[in-house]
């Protein structure tokens, strides 16, 4: 999962319940594209997991102030990746896995 550092202004915004960090507070920006990403402050302390949005003013919006959750998010950043795409075969001789049951 990709980071991103914030100011201390930007950790003392979010320590006081404020759901997003502005683009000016973001120290170190992620190097992906939109997604969700791991928030730390100047530090190197884990102040848990946030959707990065390179274009907007408001770059960092709150996902769980839990770091150790950032699994989940990195799972489902991985499955909206890979919707859309053909069903993968099992085997040669298998016919196509359904997308979903009808």
């Amino acid at each position: 999962m990709l980071s991103a550092t914030v100011s201390t202004k930007g950790a003392r915004r979010w320590s006081e319940g404020h759901p997003w960090i502005y683009r000016s507070d973001v120290i170190d920006r992620p190097a992906g594209d939109a997604g969700a990403v791991r928030v730390s402050d100047q530090r190197g302390k884990p102040l848990g997991v946030a959707l990065w949005s390179p274009r907007s003013e408001i770059s960092l919006r709150l996902l769980d102030r839990d770091p150790r959750r950032e699994h989940q998010y990195s799972v489902v950043a991985r499955c909206n990746r890979t919707r859309g795409q053909p069903p993968r075969r099992t085997r040669a001789r298998d016919k196509r896995i359904p997308a979903r049951a009808q």
